[in-house]
This record gives C-alpha cells, structure tokens and sequence, in this order.
C-alpha cells in the first residue's frame, strides 16, 4: 500500500436555470420593494449565484430598543441563520442568512434598515472571554498568533522568507522493515538502541531545532504557501497567505515522500495530548494513501487514525488534507475521506491552453474555474483550491521550486482558516467548514457531472465571520 502525496436533459436542466434566475429576480425586487437593504447589502445580493447557498453578513437596524423584538424578527426567519447576535440595546442585531432570510428580514415591521455586517458592538454567545470587535478588512488578516501543524517532509529553516515562523521542530520517522535487511536492523539496535529510526539523531523521534530537516523539499514548499515572507526580491516566494502564523514543522515523510502509517498516528497523538501544543489550531496534512475510498469512509478504514483524528476535532482542532493525485472521481484518499477532516482538491490559477501534467491526465483547456484531472474528487469533497503550478520555496537554497498537487491546494485552505481564526478564534471546526463553502462558487471536474465542489473565495469567507477578540 503505497502512501504518499442527451436533448431531452439539456432541455430540463435549462428549465431548471430559468426558474432559478426568475425566484432569484422575484427575490430581489421584494427586497429592494421595502427600501430597506442599503446599497451595498443590495449588491452584495444581486452577485449570489445560488440562493439556497450563498450568504449575507447583515447588520438589522430595528424600530424598537426591545431585545425579545429582536429575537422575534431572529425566531420568525425560515432562512437558514448561521450566526447571530444581539445588540445589548436591543435596537439592532448582527445575522448571517441566505438571500431569502434578506427577503424575510426587509418584509418584517419591525425592521428600520439593513447595511452589511462586521459584528461590531454586538454581544457575544460565546461567553465572556470574547466579545465582538470592529471588524478589518479582510487582506489585514495575516493570521497572526494562530499556530499551525504542517505534517509533511520538514522545514528548510534557512529559508529567508521562512525565518522566524518555524517556533517548533519535531519529528517521527521509523525505518520500514522492509527496506533494511536483518544485519542492518542488527547493527542500528546495537547503534541507537530499540528506538533506532530515520530521524538526524538515529532514532525514530526527535524535537528540537534541525529536528525537522527536509530532504524531500514538499515540506517545505507547502509550508511557503502557507507562512513565507513577504520579500523585496523579484525573485522570491510569494507572500504565504498566513504570513503571520505561527509553524510548527513536524517531519513524518522521508527523502522519496512516502511514510509510515504508525508514524503519522504518533505525530497526531502528540498534537492530541502533549500540553505544550494544545494551542495549535490547524494541522495541514499534505499526504495520504492512495486508496480509492468513497468520499466518506469511516466505516472502511481500521486502527487507530480515524479515532485520533476523532480526538483532535473535539479538541477544536481543525485538521485540512489533501484529497490526492490519483485522478480518482468518485473517491479520495485517506486520511482525506474521514469526515472530520476538511478535505481539498486542486483547480487551476490560471486557464491554459495546452494543459498536460500527467500521462493519464491532460485537458485540451484547462480553465481556473474548473478542478484539475489529476485531483481526486467525490461528492462529500469540501473544497477546492489553487494547485497548478505553485510557486514557493525551496529546500536546499533560498531560491523558488514550482510544484502542483492537491498537496499546494490544502496549504491554501489552511491558510485561509488561519486568517479566519485570526478574525475569531472561537470558530468551532464545523464553524469555519461552513465559512469557507459559503464564501465562493461551486465547480466541478470536467469529466465528473456529479460532484460539485466549492471554489475557496478566502475574502468572501473572511467576510462573513464576525470580528472577535479577547476582553
């Protein structure tokens, strides 16, 4: 097991877009009927594509300082609410909605007016050690002081664009009985005693800085997209999305990129149960085996990942992987399928012509609104990112490498959910999933007309998260 990185329906589905567009425009006009939606809320709503899934950050300015008021105009909504919190006067309050809650909430008497919400001056349902704050614009969220665990090959912690991020260094890595002969296994127990293994100390763990050196180089360019630098040099890395978060680079792959499934268990009970790192908030996995598994296999897969990362998410941890390279469609790896994760596929960042990355997998055009053949994808996949020749760092110089994969696709992701937590660090792992597919488009594989997949709008997401900060 290798683990590692018709007329008749045309004419149907037309019908179907023309009574979406006629309920979506019947929708407008009510609103913009009451005169109550500012402008800016009215644009925002005539650029939702679906409204049964698109949302709205509002602030609801009522005619009464009532709070049971504004609770009866929050209880009278069929729409979906997502988020909610009322003004500790009483006159206003902050909601997340759908297009038709706007509708909903413009038609009630006791609504004034309605502007575009940020959460500011709204009390908070999270208790008392947060309160709601002013909310920033969204390319001011770096993701600062929100640590991150990036399983992968290791770090090059010489890296310019990446000094100063990489706060920890850890890493597992057993030898495969399988690639050593029984002399060799001898003389490494008599070397480095039972605990012998593949980490720079001889052993199969190892913390400390140099701990996690990379000698694959997929560490370290994930990584990059996530945290590196912002550089002057015309030759640098891009700017990692969560240039401001905090890195922990926890090595469990080995030089060829493949790993050990006991390995990657132990570095996910340490992030579970070590107390020095109960405050990391995301772990990136950019790897899995290459199993072709429904989207959704917890009752397929044995032993003791599902149950760890089981423990992790109820920790508030919220874990990101890959959904693999395999061109599956139907299916992804694992650990991806598991549901508690947020899995991620790849789409282009920019439309070519002449796409080819692999043998079994070429587009006559490739367009950035569509996933890559390459990436796995089913119907419970729940985003998809930019994974088409990504620029990033490299892991012997300070110079740049340029990889694809799903694996360039999820550091996007979780550098996104950095920045939201940033924003809100009382976001729940359910909490930011619905964020980010709430936040952009759904698109689909070329070759799949089944699973559509939401295309990450970082901004978008950001927007519809209240601002929060500590009192």
């Amino acid at each position: 097991m290798r683990k590692k990185i018709l007329c008749f329906t045309i004419g149907m589905l037309s019908s179907f877009y023309v009574a979406a567009s006629s309920e979506k425009d019947e929708i407008l006009n009510g609103i913009q009927n009451t005169s109550k939606a500012s402008n800016a809320v009215f644009q925002s709503a005539q650029s939702i594509n679906d409204i049964n899934e698109g949302l709205l950050s509002l602030e609801v300015q009522l005619s009464s300082n009532s709070k049971d008021d504004a609770q009866s105009v929050i209880s009278s909504l069929k729409a979906p609410i997502l988020n909610q919190h009322i003004n500790s006067d009483g006159n206003s309050f902050y909601i997340v909605t759908t297009l038709k809650g706007l509708l909903e909430i413009s038609r009630n008497n006791l609504t004034k007016t309605i502007k575009s919400g940020s959460g500011t001056n709204f009390s908070s349902s999270s208790g008392n050690t947060y309160v709601p704050t002013t909310s920033l614009s969204p390319s001011d969220y770096k993701g600062k002081g929100v640590k991150v665990a990036v399983l992968d090959s290791g770090i090059n912690n010489k890296h310019p664009q990446i000094q100063g991020k990489i706060i920890e260094e850890y890493c597992f890595q057993s030898i495969n009985p399988n690639n050593i002969t029984l002399s060799q296994a001898i003389a490494l127990e008599k070397k480095y005693g039972k605990d012998y293994g593949a980490c720079a100390n001889g052993l199969k763990f190892q913390q400390g800085k140099d701990s996690a050196v990379d000698d694959n180089g997929h560490g370290t360019h994930v990584t990059g997209i996530i945290a590196a630098s912002k550089s002057s040099d015309p030759n640098a890395a891009p700017e990692g999305d969560a240039s401001q978060a905090e890195i922990i680079s926890i090595k469990v792959t080995n030089s060829k990129g493949s790993y050990l499934n006991t390995d990657l268990i132990d570095a996910l009970n340490l992030l579970a149960t070590d107390p020095n790192l109960q405050d990391v908030k995301i772990i990136n996995l950019s790897l899995g085996q290459d199993l072709n598994l429904p989207g959704s296999c917890d009752k397929y897969v044995i032993g003791d990942l599902p149950k760890v990362i089981e423990k992790l998410t109820s920790q508030g941890k919220i874990i990101v992987a890959a959904s693999g390279n395999e061109g599956l469609t139907g299916g992804e790896g694992v650990p991806s399928c598991l549901d508690k994760t947020i899995s991620v596929a790849a789409h282009s960042t920019h439309s070519s012509p002449d796409f080819q990355l692999l043998g079994n997998c070429g587009h006559e055009s490739l367009s950035e609104d569509e996933i890559i053949c390459f990436s796995n994808v089913s119907k419970t996949t729940d985003m998809a990112a930019p994974g088409h020749n990504i620029i990033s760092l490299n892991h012997l110089s300070n110079n740049t490498t340029i990889m694809s994969g799903t694996s360039q696709a999820t550091p996007a992701v979780t550098a996104c959910i950095a920045r939201m937590l940033e924003k809100n660090p009382t976001l729940s792992p359910a909490d930011v999933k619905i964020y980010l597919q709430h936040g952009g488009n759904y698109i689909k594989k070329a070759v799949d007309s089944d699973a559509y997949i939401p295309k990450m709008d970082c901004d978008a997401s950001l927007d519809l998260v209240p601002a929060m900060t500590k009192k």
